[in-house]
């Protein structure tokens, strides 16, 4: 999903507008407009931010999406956008031999991964005569060099289909290639662009494991809204979720540590989010205070080495192996079992490591999952309100 600044003209007016199909509206926009429009900006949002930067310039407004473009206004777009002309999408035949051209000629090394299903469709849609150019075929152009950032499974189409296509193509002039890389990481068209994505292009995969990234960043998610399930639908722009992740890499790579012991069916339930990041909390902040405790913790846990009844880990051992997240997060280990948020897994979880630091014994935890949580030794280490 993305919000747009698109300029009327050589006017000092300014559409602030939303669109979940990326940047193909600007065809639509321009059709009845006698003035050229050109996208000065834009940036990952949702309808309620939208809103919230029409009420912010609400001095500016023209009528309902149209703004006088002032100093302030201006600024925010330089200050907080991807910045740019984007060029007017134009329509093109593209044969077989030029898909493969473009393919070849264009490659962008931090694509996604390609999917043959989405081709395949692709290609039956178009022998059948269904497909439609409803995304752009974009090229990044740093002065000869090019770099196809959207359009790759619809050239691969073409060339499975063998039918030459009706395309929108643009060649967006850019003067780096960290630009490349923001334009690829906010357009948002076919199919939506993902946290991997994002990885992927900011450099995260570089530094963990793939296997590692997507639990991370489901995590880092759940501790930003710190466990609270009314925030559960909410999200965050993708460049400041990568951030996040960024700050909790080394403490994922001591996590990844802890469990390395276990099989490949407990994996699964020691990456839920629920779990990941309680682990992630106490690891990254419990440290200087009570040094290798949280290792212990998760290492006691993850190798279940003859735990006490009363042991907390033998708890939370014992409540991953039970336990399956509403909604497969992280799968289960019988096929038997209780079934409970991730939200309350969580508070387990966290009360479980609680009386493990305060060195106090526990048979079971049942939290209260309407309360804020608790982790001893961390930001979140606040007595719960009643």
């Amino acid at each position: 999903m993305t919000i747009y600044f698109v300029r009327n003209g050589s006017r000092d007016e300014v559409k602030i507008g939303f669109t979940s199909r990326g940047m193909d509206r600007l065809p639509e926009l321009q059709t009845g407009n006698p003035e050229k429009l050109h996208v000065i900006g834009w940036m990952d949002g949702d309808k309620a931010f939208e809103a919230n930067l029409r009420d912010r310039f609400e001095t500016a407004r023209i009528d309902s999406e149209w703004f006088k473009l002032t100093q302030d206004l201006e600024t925010f777009i330089l200050c907080n956008s991807v910045t740019g002309i984007m060029p007017t999408p134009e329509y093109r035949v593209i044969t077989p031999d030029q898909a493969s051209a473009i393919l070849d000629m264009y490659n962008y090394a931090k694509q996604r991964p390609l999917r043959p299903v989405w081709v395949r469709h692709l290609a039956a849609e178009m022998n059948a005569g269904r497909f439609r150019p409803t995304s752009n075929l974009i090229v990044a152009k740093i002065g000869r060099d090019g770099f196809l950032v959207n359009g790759q499974h619809t050239c691969r189409g073409i060339i499975t289909s063998g039918r030459p296509q009706m395309v929108l193509y643009v060649e967006w002039p850019c003067d780096t290639h960290k630009q490349v890389d923001e334009l690829y990481a906010v357009i948002d068209q076919g199919r939506p662009r993902t946290f991997k994505d994002g990885a992927r292009v900011y450099g995260l995969s570089e530094v963990l494991p793939e296997s590692w990234v997507s639990p991370l960043g489901s995590a880092v998610m759940m501790i930003h809204f710190r466990w609270e399930q009314e925030n559960k639908n909410k999200t965050v722009d993708i460049q400041d979720h990568i951030g996040m992740a960024f700050e909790y890499v080394d403490a994922t790579m001591l996590y990844r540590e802890c469990i390395r012991g276990v099989d490949r069916v407990l994996r699964n339930v020691f990456v839920r989010r629920s779990t990941m990041s309680v682990a992630l909390a106490t690891l990254r902040f419990s440290r200087e205070r009570v040094a290798e405790k949280a290792e212990q913790f998760w290492r006691g846990i993850a190798e279940d080495d003859g735990l006490r009844k009363n042991d907390a880990r033998r708890v939370v051992r014992d409540h991953l192996e039970r336990v399956y997240i509403a909604g497969g997060d992280g799968g289960k280990m019988h096929i038997s079992g209780e079934m409970m948020s991730s939200y309350k897994s969580a508070r387990v979880i966290a009360n479980c490591w609680n009386a493990w630091v305060e060195e106090r014994t526990m048979e079971f935890a049942k939290p209260n999952e309407n309360l804020p949580i608790r982790i001893a030794m961390t930001p979140w280490d606040k007595p719960q309100r009643a």
